[in-house]
């Protein structure tokens, strides 16, 4: 957990500068825009980096699918499963840090994609 934390301790000023910019949309600063993809590219590169090792060094399965009967939403509902408490913390925090940094990479591509329409 602390070797997530560490590499996650780089997120926050990824976002301080993403929401530094007026807005992404307008932004004309196109090496800002660049340098912070490959901020966030680089820290889900980290958190895929950190997964992987999780499960190699795993004596087994970081984490299992089971159908969920009791669910009354549909029978396509799958309930994880993991072996201890620190593990599913780990995952997911770790799961938590690639939604937030994959949906301001996908903001950015947006911003990109609407620059160019109007440039």
């Amino acid at each position: 957990m602390q070797l997530l934390l560490n590499k996650a301790s780089e997120l926050p000023a990824l976002l301080e500068r993403y929401y530094e910019m007026v807005d992404p949309k307008e932004a004309s600063d196109i090496i800002t825009v660049e340098e912070l993809r490959k901020g966030f590219r680089n820290i889900l590169a980290s958190f895929r980096e950190w997964e992987l090792m999780l499960h190699s060094e795993a004596p087994s399965p970081a984490f299992w699918s089971t159908s969920n009967p009791s669910s009354s939403w549909s029978s396509d509902v799958h309930a994880l499963w993991f072996p201890n408490i620190m593990t599913t913390n780990s995952l997911t925090h770790c799961w938590a840090f690639e939604i937030i940094a994959k949906r301001h990479l996908s903001m950015l591509a947006g911003a990109d994609s609407t620059s160019t329409r109007h440039g």
